[in-house]
């Protein structure tokens, strides 16, 4: 067989699927963290045939919801003998039923609730069960008891008794399908609003055994009736522990006149009179010879309902009789009106042991087969041993249990019939009982789909079919694709009693099969029904798939559907830049292309080191190709610093289609870091004539490693540092130096050092140094207080001097070459720390149009110096207009 849709062929599929069911289970528990671990369960009680749920119930695993992929789940029956059997198991993937049709709800073991479903519960399946949770490395399990019982089904065999005064007759009490055994069966005789409670004329027989585990019980009251006793009611009181109030059964008595009561009595007196002195003679004579013949009553009580390939007990009940001498022959006749004698037995080779029973019931002994019956016994029927029981008034009763197994093709509308020879029979006694027996229509389990499936991806729906006989039946496979459409079939499989099955129809691209039948103990089968197709998101998304199970012996029609959700995963292109090498400090845009997805819903985050990025990215909108797939563009841009070097950019997304987040990396390896450059620093606090000092400038964590470095001094000796690598940032770092001995033409220059990082820098940066020998006056630039003065305004011109040694000092102002003495104040020379002086000279001026362009200077002479350090200032007025010399001066700017 093959798929047209370019399937691989598959021919051997069916003898190969539990190689592929062997593959799924091959899943071990993940390490869980549950250190508070429990579990908690509860007792429960049930009816028998009922579906009961053994609560297991998960506490203390530290989560919202558990992830299934770490948890394993057991169910343990502890037998009678204290051995443990596998029930029920899951090891994260996959659910192992030994008990057929157990099952734990995946969804609610998310939610920690473990319990176990059983349905259709039997009476062997009461007992101790225990539920085991593992979440490695921790375990906790639990112990509770299943309690199954049967109500008592009860009928009395007439609710209207009609008997002749003077007559015996009896009714009977049929308890069926009851557990446990233990059962309280009373009788009561009813007079108006009096109960009082009837102990003689009772037989009760032994318990009968059910196929089912359950019991038969038959319960008689002998009733001798007199006229006084019509309208008398007699009640069956049945007492179980399934019942809250016992069932009260109530049959009425209705007794009628003898039609030959008034010519006995007339006799008798005539009789009396005439032979008074024979009356004791001939009432002991009638009393020694006379036996009355009391022909047998015979009731047939079978099961409800007969079951195909199930064992069921019926039993027949032959009471009332006299004398002990009785035959009983069994037949059956088929469909085709063949007859065949199940067995013929006779109380004459019965054993004549006497066991009373109760104070009705004087003996019971046991009936044996005889050995020309038994040669005759159809092989599906079976007579136990009968039993015989005589009573006070030397009446017999016979109770015998017959177990079939019934086939529905041999037996359903077979006839029984049970034939009774007696000497208080004419003719002999005969009842029929004509048989219907049925099958067992299949239930249907959840149709199981993989976790997620995923666009053109062989997926396979399985539909488990369970405790159905006879055999064949029928499954199709039905596609809809949403409401309101028509369905559409896509598969026909059937199977049949020969242990065949063939496919009857197909649509190309979907392979039906069916598993090899598993039958049970209870002869019912128990199949798996598979669909194997690829699925494709235009056409399966959203769409409803059907399976339709016809049963041919039962006639009926089962169907089991589930949704299908296709989802396929997204795919991740690599991350592009722009500009293709970015820089520290300047903007760069990362774009990821993502496409092949659905459905459409997608969640995208950007992260740098795994860390969520504060920029919110630009997404494109999800638009969807010619096959039905989604793509979209994701964007983001940011500022990376020179830290950023060698860290990892990810586009991460988020999609039903798989559990765990998917993301494609760019790696900021090729970042270019412009370098952080130090100010010039010396080796010497202070700088003397003649002696060697070094200039250093450290350039630090920049990529990549070439720089260029120029000093505008070059009578000294320049060196530069091979560039170390910071293996933490990933960065280069280095330094420049230049040693020289400064003369006295180098105090108070600027020693200037140029950078140039090629990958960052269009021009270079500059590092300068002022340079100033020890001892030797720094006179600073002459400061004026206000800045900004007018005319007639005073104003002070300040200028300080510093560093000089020693301390003799002379400084003197000046206006155009003529020396100041007015306004001049010179504060005291002051020592610092390192042994060098310093003073402070201020000139207080009030300017005038005369001053207008007039320069200002302030000379200082010392003994380092060769000739003295002049600072200069010039007054520059502008001229009045005449609204200036009406309102005010203006400015003066001194420079």
């Amino acid at each position: 067989m093959t798929i047209s849709c370019h399937l691989p062929k598959i021919s051997r599929f069916r003898k190969q699927r539990w190689i592929c069911a062997g593959l799924l289970l091959y899943l071990s528990v993940l390490p869980y963290l549950a250190e508070n671990l429990h579990v908690e369960v509860q007792s429960v009680k049930a009816q028998v045939g009922e579906d009961v749920l053994l609560p297991c119930h998960i506490t203390g695993y530290g989560a919202s919801e558990l992830e299934l992929q770490k948890v394993g789940v057991g169910w343990l029956f502890i037998t009678l003998n204290g051995t443990e059997e596998d029930l029920y198991s899951f090891n994260g993937q996959v659910h192992r039923p030994r008990r057929n049709g157990s099952r734990v709800s995946e969804e609610e073991l998310q939610k920690g609730n473990a319990s176990l479903l059983i349905p259709q519960v039997r009476i062997a399946e009461e007992g101790s069960y225990k539920c085991v949770v593992v979440m490695t490395p921790n375990r906790a399990e639990g112990m509770l008891y299943l309690t199954v019982s049967a109500n008592p089904k009860v009928a009395l065999s007439s609710s209207e008794i009609t008997v002749e005064a003077g007559t015996e007759k009896s009714v009977m009490c049929l308890v069926n399908q009851f557990y446990p055994s233990s059962i309280q069966v009373r009788w009561f005789e009813i007079s108006g609003n009096r109960e009082n409670e009837v102990t003689t004329g009772i037989c009760t027989g032994s318990l009968a055994d059910n196929i089912d585990g359950t019991f038969n019980v038959i319960s008689r009251l002998r009733l001798k009736a007199s006229l006084k006793d019509h309208e008398k009611k007699y009640a069956c009181s049945v007492e179980h522990r399934t019942l809250i109030n016992n069932i009260f059964l109530t049959a009425t008595l209705h007794v009628t006149e003898h039609k030959t009561q008034i010519a006995i009595i007339i006799f008798s007196v005539i009789g009396s009179l005439l032979v008074t002195s024979l009356l004791f003679g001939v009432a002991s004579l009638i009393y020694v010879k006379y036996f009355r013949k009391v022909p047998p009553t015979m009731t047939i009580t079978i099961p409800q309902k007969l079951i195909h390939l199930e064992k069921a007990v019926f039993s027949c009940q032959i009471t009332g009789f006299k004398p002990k001498d009785i035959t009983v022959e069994f037949c059956l006749e088929t469909k085709d009106n063949r007859r065949k004698y199940i067995s013929t037995w006779s109380s004459s080779e019965i054993n004549s042991k006497v066991k009373p029973q109760d104070m009705d019931c004087e003996e019971q002994v046991s009936l044996f087969l005889t050995e020309g019956g038994t040669s005759r016994l159809d092989s599906y029927f079976e007579v136990e041993p009968p039993m015989i029981q005589s009573h006070n008034d030397k009446t017999f009763s016979i109770t015998c249990n017959i177990v079939a197994i019934f086939d529905m093709y041999r037996h359903d509308g077979a006839k029984l019939s049970i034939k009774v020879h007696h000497t208080a029979l004419l003719h002999p006694a005969t009842e029929c009982v004509v048989f219907s027996v049925e099958g067992v229509p299949p239930r249907l389990s959840k149709i199981l789909a993989p976790h997620r499936v995923v666009h053109q991806e062989f997926c396979m729906l399985t539909c488990p079919i369970s405790c159905f006989k006879p055999r064949p039946l029928s499954i199709s496979w039905f596609k809809k694709q949403s409401e309101g459409e028509e369905e559409e079939l896509v598969a026909v499989v059937s199977m049949h009693e020969a242990f065949t099955h063939d496919a009857v129809e197909e649509v190309p691209g979907y392979t039906p099969s069916i598993s090899d039948a598993v039958q049970l103990e209870d002869k019912s089968y128990c199949v798996t029904a598979m669909l194997l197709f690829i699925p494709t998101a235009l056409e399966h998304q959203n769409c409803l798939f059907i399976s339709e199970v016809s049963h041919e012996a039962t006639k009926t029609k089962t169907r089991m559907e589930t949704w299908l959700q296709v989802s396929a995963m997204p795919i991740l292109e690599p991350i592009d830049s722009f500009p293709n090498t970015p820089k520290s400090d300047e903007s760069v845009t990362l774009s990821c292309r993502i496409h092949s997805f659905f459905p459409q819903k997608i969640e995208i985050f950007w992260c740098k080191d795994g860390i969520l990025m504060s920029e919110k990215p630009e997404n494109t909108e999800s638009t969807a190709d010619q096959i039905g797939l989604y793509y979209c563009i994701s964007k983001i841009t940011f500022m990376p610093s020179r830290m950023d070097r060698g860290k990892t950019i990810s586009c991460q997304i988020k999609h039903e289609s798989s559990m765990d987040p998917r993301c494609v990396e760019w790696n900021m390896m090729t970042l270019m870091v412009s370098p952080r450059i130090s100010e010039i620093t010396s080796d010497s606090p202070v700088l003397e004539q003649e002696k060697t000092v070094t200039l250093k400038c450290q350039i630090e964590d920049y990529y990549p490693e070439g720089c260029i470095v120029q000093w505008n001094k070059e009578i000294g000796v320049i060196k530069m540092e091979n560039p170390t690598l910071n293996p933490k940032t990933g960065l280069y770092s280095s330094q420049t130096t230049m040693a020289f001995a400064p003369t006295m033409d180098d105090h108070g220059t600027e020693i200037v050092v140029e950078i140039l990082h090629y990958a960052t820098m269009v021009q270079s940066i500059q590092k300068t140094f002022q340079l100033f020998l020890k001892g030797v006056p720094v006179v600073l630039d002459i400061v004026c207080n206000p800045e900004v003065a007018g005319y007639g305004k005073p104003f002070t011109l300040i200028c300080a001097v510093s560093g000089f040694h020693p301390e003799n000092i002379i400084v003197d102002w000046y206006r155009d070459n003529m020396k100041m003495t007015d306004g001049i104040t010179t504060t005291d020379v002051e020592q610092d720390s390192r042994g060098l002086f310093s003073l402070r000279s201020a000139l207080r001026l009030v300017p005038t149009a005369l001053d207008f362009n007039r320069s200002i200077c302030f000379h200082v002479n010392h003994p380092r110096l060769q000739q003295p350090i002049i600072k200069r200032s010039t007054i520059c007025l502008a001229g009045i207009s005449k609204w200036d010399g009406l309102n005010h001066s203006n400015s003066l700017i001194w420079r």
